[in-house]
């Protein structure tokens, strides 16, 4: 983003990107859109919850411990819903009862 034309967002939805993304490429989005933040912010994020030996994802399974490890140093992260997800990706998930979609809200520390 250039600063010089765009203001930092204020605001963030994230209804998908994050459990989109393979282990692997998570830091570099999150350092990435911790980037295109202003100081005072708010963000939404809507994650799946499940266990991934019954699913591999996409969508992947992130948890409150790894949303803590990729966002808890700037941010505090409050879980705001956590339903069981009506629509299982597939029969083992289904039968297991196990897949939960979270909501969190996160801002800044400061």
């Amino acid at each position: 983003m250039n600063r010089d034309v765009e203001k930092p967002f204020g605001y963030v939805w994230d209804r998908g990107s994050l459990v989109a993304l393979p282990k692997d490429l998570r830091i570099r989005y999150v350092e990435h859109m911790l980037g295109l933040l202003g100081e005072k912010f708010k963000y939404l994020m809507d994650t799946y919850d499940y266990d991934q030996n019954l699913y591999p994802g996409p969508p992947h399974s992130v948890r409150m411990e790894e949303i803590q490890k990729l966002y808890g140093e700037r941010c505090t992260i409050d879980l705001v819903e956590s339903k069981m997800h009506n629509r299982p990706f597939n029969k083992k998930l289904q039968e297991s009862n196990s897949l939960f979609n979270k909501l969190y809200f996160l801002k800044n520390k400061n």
